[in-house]
């Protein structure tokens, strides 16, 4: 009798529970349901305990002239005002500026002078609310580009490489969330770090490239989803040289794709439950996807890697370029969703709800090789879905977007 009192008890107590999460999602803002996430699947609950790291040490200056730029956003990521020429003898790593500033300074000759100049010296420019497409077309910049569909940009960022192509790229939130100043600041702070160690891994792997590849350009974007956690990418295309093909090029594109819990971006409870990608190269005409890697469903805790390249003869190529690298599964299970038969690549990351992989940062690397017609770039499509798990009741919260990436 007693244990049938105490199962009882137990069964009320879940009971109770389903219905309290259910009386808080009816209770969620109706404008929270539609942000890119899936109906149900998101919360209000931005910013909440979450820990503000330090700052990090990168310097950034605004105009004195531009007064579109939120105060409050200034001082939280502790912006000087100097003019152009002062700060070029000063040690700034970046330009933030408004877009209408921007547009002004584009129209004047000397304005714009300023601003490749600047970029020329390997520093970064951050653009209040433009995209990567926005970059381009008022710098004529020969830039990689990306377009989003769930989400907005709340900076484009730009920098070129010490091998004369650019990493660009931007913060992303999702389109109908708030986030306060001091949230922001972190979130420029964070990509502006990524953008310095992404010049200097290409400028490190630039002094020791062979003369089979080139750098043609890299994509690095920065994803905001607290309280969930965090998503950040970067991709790294290269170019064979000397392929030997008339009637073709052949490229490589390494994709780093990280995920931070919600426990350890946001001061919450959510983890990383699932991250599903795909590389589709078939959405655009004349591309092939050749290889990928990781190429098979497979176990965690174990290392394993792409392997991807050009091999001589294929199509009239004349050379053999190999292209592997290694990453580890601490944790997480892979499975392979792809389809040469529409040139897709995807993939499946699942992790181990108790595990540090989902709690804390975990980065995957798979790749792809696609081959293109002669004289044409490389374009890949990009949709990123993101799925983050709290309690066994609630199922998981997903997030998706999809990324258009040009080189």
């Amino acid at each position: 009798m007693k244990k049938k009192r105490i199962f009882v008890l137990v069964v009320a107590v879940l009971f109770l529970q389903v219905l309290l999460t259910g009386w808080v999602l009816a209770k969620l803002p109706s404008d929270i349901r539609n942000l890119g996430f899936h109906p149900r699947h998101t919360t209000g609950e931005i910013g909440t305990n979450r820990t503000a790291p330090p700052i990090a040490p990168v310097s950034i200056f605004t105009l004195p002239s531009d007064n579109t730029l939120p105060d409050p956003l200034l001082k939280a990521l502790r912006c000087k005002r100097t003019p152009f020429g002062e700060a070029s003898s000063e040690k700034f790593d970046a330009l933030l500026i408004s877009k209408e500033k921007l547009l002004r300074l584009n129209k004047s000759g000397s304005g714009k002078r300023q601003i490749l100049g600047w970029l020329s010296k390997g520093k970064i420019l951050l653009v209040m609310d433009a995209s990567t497409n926005d970059l381009k077309d008022i710098l004529h910049l020969d830039m990689p580009t990306m377009n989003v569909t769930t989400t907005k940009y709340l900076v484009g960022g730009v920098a070129r490489l010490p091998n004369g192509v650019f990493a660009s790229g931007g913060v992303l939130l999702p389109e109908a969330k708030d986030y306060s100043f001091q949230q922001k600041a972190q979130d420029i702070q964070a990509y502006l770090s990524s953008l310095l160690s992404i010049e200097e891994k290409v400028h490190d792997a630039t002094m020791e490239q062979s003369s089979g590849w080139r750098f043609a350009g890299v994509l690095s974007h920065y994803l905001d989803l607290c309280p969930f956690g965090k998503y950040n990418e970067t991709v790294y295309a290269e170019q064979a040289t000397n392929d030997g093909s008339q009637s073709y090029d052949f490229w490589n594109a390494q994709i780093d794709q990280q995920t931070i819990g919600g426990y350890s971006a946001c001061g919450s409870a959510f983890k990383t439950s699932r991250l599903w990608t795909r590389v589709d190269a078939g959405m655009y005409w004349g591309q092939l996807l050749y290889r990928y890697g990781p190429t098979t469903t497979n176990s965690n805790d174990i290392a394993y890697g792409a392997n991807v390249g050009l091999t001589a003869s294929y199509k009239g190529a004349s050379i053999n370029l190999g292209k592997s690298w290694a990453f580890s599964l601490p944790d997480v299970y892979v499975i392979d969703h792809s389809d040469f038969s529409t040139q897709r690549a995807e993939w499946e990351f699942v992790y181990d709800h108790g595990s540090n992989a989902a709690k804390y940062t975990y980065l995957s690397e798979p790749g792809v090789s696609v081959r293109t017609v002669e004289g044409y770039r490389l374009s890949l499509y990009r949709p990123v879905n993101t799925y983050w798990w709290r309690h066994w009741w609630e199922g998981e919260y997903h997030m998706f977007d999809y990324w258009d990436l040009h080189f």
